[in-house]
């Protein structure tokens, strides 16, 4: 019994010295902490953060490739523009109109072209419906990348001439539902104009006959000319007439707050809230630039924003810039594609996936 509990209390007491070493062993030695630590001593300098490699873009002249044709409203913002950039960079903005095919060959040009920063395209909405109505075969997010947004465009109208016997937006739908596919109204195929009215067609139940009446200038003068009885137009073209005489504008296809909310219309307010068809210019680079790079365009072409001169000569043509950061650009761009799509797959348009 005496031998059982001598080994008991033999064990017991070892024990008590493996616990007491591993506690003694898990604490450094007072003289060695110090040492030891790893912080950085409090005069030390915090690491400079490293400059944009591409802080001196741009060093030569930047092409700046557009859709349209000269003339028209998206080509005398960009005129802006390149008065700007060259007044703020010493660089100048080559503006090139590729409207052949549509637009389709400005968006080759600028998809087959390097990431550079020195191949750019200015467009809207457009060049996403030019996709989802079928009419261009890459999705634009697929082949492009937004840097920055530009002017916030006009609204939309629908115009008729001012002896029309459509005194009102509701009058034109009312006629349309009575007497389906008899009254024309001209867009330009694969606009977002072509998507606004027939979008109104299905959620209105209209029979309103849609026919490719070219572009603005084309619309204008088959509008003015009789050969057909309605047309969607840029609402500050369609409203030099108006104040002409000749033309009447029934309504508007944005959200009611544009510039001309004082004076006409928006269909979104007249019962088809869906019907809502804003746009912004953005600038586009080919996909694969690099995000530096990006981040220093972006900030090259805010410097818009707070130039008195090129903001009041937007504004007097009816398109105020809007500012945004690079991520606020894309974040922008990205919601105006899947508006455009989902209006597109809501009316049942082809296109390619």
């Amino acid at each position: 019994m005496k031998k059982m509990l001598s080994v008991l209390i033999a064990a017991a007491l070892m024990l008590s010295l493996v616990a007491c070493g591993g506690t003694a062993s898990s604490a450094a030695p007072a003289s060695s902490a110090a040492p030891a630590s790893s912080a950085a001593p409090a005069s030390q300098e915090p690491e400079p953060a490293k400059e944009n490699p591409y802080a001196n873009w741009p060093e030569e002249p930047v092409n700046l490739y557009l859709p349209v044709s000269a003339g028209g409203n998206v080509d005398n913002y960009s005129r802006i523009i390149g008065e700007w950039f060259e007044k703020a960079t010493g660089q100048a903005l080559v503006i090139e109109n590729l409207n052949t095919g549509g637009g389709a060959l400005c968006y080759e040009t600028i998809r087959q072209s390097p990431a550079d920063g020195y191949h750019l395209m200015m467009y809207n909405s457009a060049f996403f419906a030019s996709h989802y109505t079928g009419s261009y075969d890459y999705a634009p997010l697929d082949i492009v990348e937004p840097l920055a947004t530009m002017q916030i465009l006009p609204a939309t109208a629908l115009a008729v001439p001012a002896n029309s016997p459509y005194q009102t937006f509701e009058e034109l739908i009312e006629a349309a539902k009575k007497n389906p596919d008899t009254i024309t109204v001209g867009v330009s195929a694969g606009s977002t104009g072509d998507l606004a009215v027939q979008h109104l067609n299905i959620v209105s139940g209209a029979g309103l006959k849609i026919v490719d009446a070219g572009n603005d200038g084309d619309r204008l003068t088959a509008l003015l000319g009789g050969s057909i009885d309605c047309a969607s137009l840029k609402a500050p073209s369609a409203h030099k007439y108006v104040k002409s005489g000749e033309l009447r504008i029934l309504a508007l296809t944005d959200d009611g707050n544009g510039f001309f909310k004082d004076t006409y219309p928006s269909v979104c307010n007249l019962g088809y809230p869906d019907v809502v068809y804003g746009s912004t210019n953005f600038i586009f680079a080919p996909k694969g630039i690099d995000p530096q790079l990006a981040e220093r365009i972006n900030e090259v072409f805010q410097g818009i924003y707070d130039d008195a001169d090129a903001n009041q000569k937007s504004e007097d043509l009816g398109a105020p810039f809007r500012k945004t950061d690079l991520a606020g650009a894309v974040e922008e761009c990205k919601k105006v594609d899947e508006t455009i799509k989902g209006v597109a797959d809501k009316i049942g348009l082809e296109y390619k996936k």
